[in-house]
């Protein structure tokens, strides 16, 4: 999907180039400028303070969030219909969002990084889950990786990896914990919100879907102390 989505939006772009002449800019120059400008430092920003207002986001993180939304797709599709329609005046309205796509894409990307990192709000540490090894490498080694997330009331929250019941050809590599990667023993604890990395051999990958039901909806597991 995030394939077809890039393609989409080369596709979305082309067709603004193919529809914007260079000679008809100079007259709307003033307009699209003004409009990219309001929309960059006061429209989105507004929106982003308002919509994350409760959301628990610092100063920085919120300030971050509105001047990251590089937005050019939406616009450029919405910008069309007029023209299609043959809105009167369309091409007008399509230039002058040419201009405030233009401005967006430019001054955001190239001040998004700088500014994020003068408010402090990026890390040199990894997002997680981490990656577990080159998808392709393991299929072609005859085994998948499957991320499954614990519910809170799912059957397994308190079990024992032990007692999980996986098959031979099966093995819980991984265990995300909030921001911790933690490596799984026998005596390791599932808790609700834990994300589970699972490797199994293409041979076990039918059993797996009954197996994970098992492990939502029961029957319950030992949860009886170590």
């Amino acid at each position: 999907q995030q394939g077809v989505a890039w393609v989409a939006q080369i596709a979305v772009f082309l067709n603004l180039g193919l529809l914007v002449f260079p000679s008809r800019l100079g007259d709307v120059w003033i307009e699209g400028i003004g409009i990219g400008l309001i929309s960059v430092v006061v429209a989105r920003p507004l929106a982003v303070m308002i919509a994350t207002a409760f959301d628990g986001f610092t100063i920085s993180e919120r300030v971050t969030l509105g001047w990251a939304g590089l937005r050019g797709a939406v616009p450029v599709v919405l910008a069309t219909f007029p023209v299609i329609a043959n809105v009167p005046n369309s091409e007008t309205f399509f230039n002058i969002v040419f201009f405030a796509v233009v401005i967006s894409t430019v001054l955001q990307g190239a001040t998004v990084e700088p500014l994020a990192r003068a408010l402090g709000v990026t890390t040199t540490r990894p997002a997680l889950p981490r990656p577990l090894g080159d998808t392709g490498t393991i299929q072609r080694l005859g085994a998948e990786i499957i991320e499954w997330t614990v519910q809170s009331n799912d059957a397994i929250v308190g079990a024992l990896v032990r007692d999980l019941g996986l098959p031979r050809e099966a093995l819980i590599t991984l265990i995300v914990r909030r921001d911790d990667a933690i490596a799984p023993r026998g005596s390791t604890r599932i808790e609700g919100g834990d994300l589970l990395h699972l490797m199994v051999r293409s041979e076990a990958l039918s059993s797996i879907p009954d197996l994970l039901e098992r492990w939502r909806e029961g029957p319950n597991f030992d949860r009886s102390p170590i």
